[in-house]
């Protein structure tokens, strides 16, 4: 039996030369198209999941909604409040400040380069790790004492200094309609493999560097939204609904105006592009098996 139905199956393929094409040919893009899809995936979930490692899974910012029609002053927050918020969850956050972030241009002698300053605290390399090769990080005494100290990368050092040891070195910029001197007490290089260059969209003509937030943000000022690094071991999604009931009661509002944006929302959303990805391939390998049959 076995030997007749191998000479019926061999008749056959002789008999339907193009059907039998045609089915080998939708078999083989199918199952390809399965075995692609299934290890690029498999891939760009671990190169996300190690970037937004790098970025801090932690992470999320929070404002009044985009969508509230009736807002006011009072839903902004003040340094006062964050350092309640601080003292609120204690121990439950590693991290936090007011956002604060500005561009402006920076001069020294006749170079001049568009500069994107990041306000920060001085506990911020424990959530934002950089390798700082001159000089040192910015301290809690350049917060405290509201100094015009500068943290940069050694591709901003090169732009406007020409160096990357520019340590020492100071420039002129205008902030809020003051220009003032800026020191730069520390230069760091960025550690990014090739994935993620590619995801911050290569090289720019702008600089970029640390600051201390106190520069951006005044003990009286309102600012729109904080910006809150989770600890290691909280559970995330109830630290982040918890935090922001807080924010609303704060402000006299309910839950559902607050806008909170985090890094797992945004991994999630990596995740579903992922999937969607699969369903597509794996639809066109049925339609490859379907026109093999067909054929």
């Amino acid at each position: 039996m076995l030997i007749e139905n191998m000479m019926m199956a061999f008749s056959a393929i002789r008999s339907n030369k193009m059907r039998s094409a045609l089915t080998m040919l939708g078999i083989i893009i199918g199952i390809g198209s399965v075995i692609s899809i299934v290890s690029i995936g498999d891939t760009m979930r671990k190169m996300f999941s190690d970037l937004y490692k790098d970025v801090g899974i932690t992470q999320a910012y929070i404002s009044i909604g985009y969508w509230v029609d009736d807002v006011r002053q009072s839903d902004y927050f003040t340094l006062d409040e964050m350092e309640r918020a601080k003292e609120a969850f204690g121990d439950k956050i590693a991290y936090i400040d007011s956002s604060a972030y500005t561009s402006a241009e920076a001069t020294h002698k006749r170079t001049k380069v568009n500069f994107e300053y990041s306000g920060i605290d001085y506990n911020y390399q424990d959530v934002q790790p950089v390798n700082v090769v001159y000089g040192r990080y910015l301290n809690e005494g350049d917060i405290l004492g509201r100094k015009r100290n500068v943290v940069m990368d050694t591709d901003s050092a090169m732009k406007l200094f020409g160096v990357e040891n520019a340590v020492g070195k100071t420039f002129r910029t205008t902030l809020y309609g003051s220009t003032d001197e800026f020191t730069v007490v520390g230069v760091y290089r960025k550690e990014m493999n090739a994935f993620q260059a590619l995801m911050m969209g290569g090289s720019s003509d702008k600089g970029s560097a640390f600051i201390p937030y106190t520069l951006l943000t005044w003990p009286n000022d309102y600012f729109y939204q904080l910006h809150v690094y989770a600890a290691d071991d909280v559970d995330l999604d109830l630290f982040f609904e918890q935090f922001k009931a807080y924010a609303a009661k704060m402000h006299g509002r309910e839950p559902e105006d607050m806008y909170m944006y985090t890094a797992m929302q945004e991994m999630t959303s990596v995740d579903t592009m992922m999937g969607g990805m699969s369903m597509a391939v794996g639809g066109i390998a049925a339609i490859s098996l379907l026109v093999g049959g067909i054929g």
